[in-house]
């Protein structure tokens, strides 16, 4: 059962700590609707990945590895 725990984190995320913090924000924030959502995400998904100016992420968007995710300036 370990290894099926460790299988799964390892396709996830980097590493454990990086999942806590990846999911964490996306509990938080993923779910919220509407532009409040879109602007909340923008703001704490900087936290998690790489973004160039401005982006918007809509609610429930699964990300894997945010850490190799690179989003441009303007993105949708």
């Amino acid at each position: 059962m370990l290894h099926s725990i460790r299988l799964y984190l390892d396709r996830q995320a980097s590493s454990l700590l990086r999942y806590i913090l990846e999911q964490s924000l996306m509990f938080l924030f993923g779910w919220i609707p509407t532009i409040i959502g879109v602007g909340l995400r923008g703001i704490f998904y900087r936290l998690i990945l790489r973004m160039d100016g401005v982006a918007a992420i809509e609610s429930r968007v699964r990300l894997r590895f945010a850490d190799h995710i690179r989003l441009g300036h303007g993105v949708y």
